[in-house]
C-alpha cells in the first residue's frame, strides 16, 4: 500500500485463505482509500518477508507468550508486530504488520 508492504498474512491451508480472502480484500480497499497509488517494489516486499522470518526465528512462536487469546502469540520488534495463532503443534494463522508503514504512522 503506497509503495510499502503493510502486512503479511499466512494461512494453514488454501481453503482457509479462500474463506478469508474477501474480508481481507475489503479491509485493504478501505485502508487504501486515501493512500496515493504506488507500486511496491519486489525488493521491499522481500525485505519485509526476510525481517518477518528473522524475528519469528529469534522469538519462537511456540514459546507460550499469549496476548489474551489461548494459542495466540504476539511477537514484536521495533519494526514488525506479529500475531501467530498456534494449534496442535502447527501455525494456523500468521499476521505480520509493518509498524513503520506511513499509513500507520499517519493514524
Amino acid at each position: 500500500m503506497g509503495g510499502q508492504p503493510l502486512a503479511l498474512e499466512v494461512f494453514d491451508h488454501p481453503r482457509t485463505l479462500g474463506e478469508q480472502y474477501r474480508p481481507l480484500l475489503r479491509a485493504a480497499v478501505l485502508d487504501s482509500l486515501d493512500v496515493p497509488a504506488a507500486s511496491t517494489p519486489g525488493r521491499r516486499a522481500r525485505r519485509f518477508v526476510a525481517r518477518a522470518e528473522r524475528v519469528l526465528r529469534q522469538q519462537a512462536p511456540t514459546a507460550g507468550r499469549t496476548d489474551g487469546v489461548e494459542g495466540c502469540v504476539r511477537i514484536a520488534d521495533p519494526i514488525l508486530d506479529a500475531r501467530v495463532l498456534v494449534g496442535a503443534a502447527t501455525t494456523v494463522h500468521l499476521r505480520c504488520t509493518h509498524l513503520r508503514h506511513p499509513l500507520l504512522l499517519a493514524a
